[in-house]
């Protein structure tokens, strides 16, 4: 967890002590992941190949169908060059799932994702479940190429003397004081109920939401909103039916005299 930050760290080891304080049996699994050495080798493009393949796949399925193109491209072509530039395209076009690279790729996420990391390490330690920082890109990578489950619990918050960092393009924030993160929760597939499990025992015991520095809070929740709705319904169905009671009982009365009238 090479590129998880040294206060986030912190706060997963503590995690891991409420964890085992609440009933949990904790084991160290960081050296028994066989298939860490392999991605930590990979470029940027290799890691996302599965991806842009299956990117291009959809892409081309969705523009065969599209039943209406009338777009306004070629006459407004804004770009955010260099800021934004094609790369990502351009390796997407590249892919193709009848390629050996892409093959390749899809290869690797199924090995990432089984024997050579989440489901592997489970079985050797005979465990029920994964827990990671969210900030672990390598675990996100696994369990999203396998198709497994995943929940992410508040763990924390960056401190207040975070310096605050912006991307390159100064148009997003990427570290600040107050900024959350979680802790990541995965398992083998259909296993969400353990998982379920293991995080509502996380989130009641840490209570971590209860200790956020709030910039804003809502006057009212939702709860109070659709009690509040509900009896304004309650009253209107109220309204309608003594309205509705009142129109029969004039029509009874209308009724009653045109009968006497006809009768004298």
């Amino acid at each position: 967890m090479a590129d998880v930050p040294n206060v986030i760290m912190e706060t997963f080891v503590k995690a891991l002590t409420q964890l085992k304080d609440a009933g949990a049996i904790v084991v160290d699994t960081t050296t028994n992941y066989t298939g860490a050495q392999l991605y930590t080798e990979l470029g940027t493009k290799e890691k996302l190949l599965s991806q842009l393949t299956n990117f291009r796949t959809s892409m081309d399925d969705f523009l065969q169908h599209l039943r209406s193109k009338t777009c306004a491209i070629m006459q407004d072509p804004t770009e955010d060059f260099p800021h934004r530039d094609i790369e990502l395209w351009k390796w997407a076009l590249e892919a193709s799932p009848d390629k050996g690279a892409s093959k390749g790729a899809f290869r690797r996420d199924i090995y990432f994702a089984g024997e050579g990391g989440i489901v592997g390490v489970l079985e050797r330690s005979d465990l029920d479940a994964l827990v990671f920082p969210t900030t672990a890109k390598m675990s996100d990578h696994f369990a999203a190429g396998g198709g497994l489950p995943v929940i992410t619990v508040p763990m924390g918050y960056l401190p207040q003397e975070t310096e605050t960092k912006w991307n390159a393009r100064r148009d997003l924030v990427t570290e600040a004081p107050n900024k959350p993160f979680a802790l990541g929760i995965t398992g083998k597939a259909f296993s969400e109920p353990a998982l379920i499990r293991i995080a509502a025992v996380f989130g009641g015991s840490s209570q971590v939401r209860l200790h956020a520095r709030h910039y804003k809070l809502p006057a009212s929740d939702f709860g109070s909103i659709m009690l509040g709705v509900t009896e304004i319904i309650k009253g209107l169905a109220v309204m309608l039916l003594l309205r509705k009671l009142a129109s029969l009982s004039a029509c009874s009365k209308v009724k009653g005299q045109l009968g006497r009238s006809t009768f004298n």
